[in-house]
């Protein structure tokens, strides 16, 4: 992967619309591939191909919502079947794209990172703040999403021993990063978003840019996967006071074949899951359980899902068309706030958030309060709320993981091939992907454990 990254530098203008032919022409000696100037810059964190775009979809993949005809499952490839099946298969030496996306998205920021370092003299201009603060958000966004796929999920007893995430924080292809803990692994991601914060405008021009908003977001998220609750309530009430909008869905055409507008209302940053037809009819039907727990009032069930030749697909991408939404939303932030008002004792507030929410997804007038209720069935409530509003947004894997740490929450998957079952219980290491064999080989570390 590494020792291509230099001709994905280079092929940027072919990437993005924004990005400048004065330096990213493809040379003869790709080293000589530097940014000169803040217009450069500029360019390269402009491409959102890179930046917003494919993200992992092998999650999405893995986390039951959706099933495949037993035809279609022996048909998959050395990747696909063994993330579908929850199987030890190796991958081979097959590319993975969830892994090598992310990676470039890395190099991408480092290299701009080190461009403003070099640009020292111009810190002052409100375009090398906003730049750099873009730059370590996106950092930020990629290392998180890797590791949701590619280390253990975070566990207070266990995160300073477990193996976490490679990365580099130089833009230098011949370095060669170690895998530390995920302890350190989540340290790093929180470190860019604090050092990003002051850097950054309330709402940026456009959403496929980080605003505050954004990095009090991704902060939240981080914070409820690691199980910092009253953390993750802060960020996600500070990133609700600059934007607080919730779309009413009696207003949208439950008709529709796209019923949401790209960059709509609640979005507040844009990112969109890699492209796979397999996630789409005719390869994708809905888990029938799953269409079942949405209410004959919920709109939910007729804006999220249609019926194509009797299989149910989903509609309801917050990006407007066929193509996941895996960004930053308003209505992710109330459920947030929701779960961690209900787990440090505050149960009428998290009713309260929920309620403001719903109220908003029922059919007008049909919507039946909820009531404070004990403790651990309005946790219950609001993961299930969670699933259903959040479908298909690449964040059920990452909740599955992490609410599989307390036995009483666990979630054990299953599935049913040509009559052979397939379980995945909480205590599975399944959960981990494989890291790519060529990135192992290339630079030796240690594999993850499967079985």
């Amino acid at each position: 992967m590494q020792k291509y990254i230099y001709l994905f530098l280079s092929a940027a203008i072919m990437l993005g619309g924004s990005c400048h032919k004065e330096w990213l022409d493809i040379k003869r000696d790709k080293k000589q591939v530097v940014p000169s100037s803040l217009k450069d810059l500029e360019a390269l964190i402009g491409n959102s191909e890179v930046m917003t775009e494919s993200m992992p979809y092998l999650g999405e993949f893995g986390s039951a919502d959706f099933c495949l005809e037993e035809s279609r499952v022996t048909a998959l490839n050395e990747l696909l079947r063994p993330t579908y099946l929850w199987t030890d298969d190796p991958y081979g030496d097959m590319n993975v794209p969830d892994w090598d996306n992310r990676h470039e998205q890395i190099y991408y920021a480092n290299t701009v990172l080190a461009g403003l370092d070099r640009l020292s003299d111009k810190s002052h201009t409100a375009q090398w703040q906003e730049l750099r603060g873009s730059a370590l958000f996106y950092r930020a966004w990629a290392v998180y999403q890797l590791a949701q796929l590619f280390c253990k999920p975070y566990d207070p007893a266990t995160a300073n021993a477990d193996p976490g995430i490679p990365f580099l924080r130089e833009a230098d292809v011949n370095l060669r990063a170690k895998r530390g803990t995920v302890q350190q692994t989540y340290d790093q991601i929180v470190r860019d978003l604090e050092e990003a914060l002051p850097l950054l405008v309330d709402r940026p021009v456009v959403k496929t840019r980080p605003g505050k908003a954004a990095v009090y977001g991704l902060l939240a998220r981080v914070m409820l996967v690691t199980a910092r609750y009253e953390e993750a309530l802060s960020y996600a009430e500070q990133a609700l006071s600059v934007d607080d909008t919730l779309i009413d869905y009696n207003d949208l055409d439950t008709l529709a074949t796209a019923p949401f507008e790209r960059f709509n209302a609640e979005v507040v940053f844009r990112s969109t899951m890699s492209s796979n037809a397999r996630l789409r009819v005719p390869y994708f039907n809905l888990d029938p359980d799953f269409y079942a727990s949405f209410e004959a009032y919920d709109l939910r069930r007729r804006l999220f899902f249609n019926e194509v030749n009797s299989q149910m697909g989903f509609k309801g991408s917050y990006d407007g068309g066929t193509t996941f939404f895996t960004g930053i939303a308003v209505d992710e932030l109330y459920l947030i706030v929701a779960e961690c008002q209900a787990r440090i004792g505050k149960p009428d507030e998290a009713v309260s958030a929920l309620n403001h929410l719903l109220e908003h997804r029922y059919k007008k007038d049909h919507f039946v309060p909820y009531e404070t209720m004990p403790e651990e069935e309005l946790l219950k409530l609001i993961i299930n709320e969670r699933r259903k509003e959040l479908c298909f947004r690449g964040l059920r894997w990452t909740d599955i993981r992490r609410l599989n740490i307390d036995p009483k929450q666990a979630i054990k998957l299953s599935r049913t091939v040509a009559g052979q079952v397939y379980e995945l219980s909480a205590e599975n290491p399944n959960y981990v992907l494989f890291i790519p064999e060529k990135e192992v080989l290339l630079n030796p570390m240690e594999q993850n454990l499967r079985y």
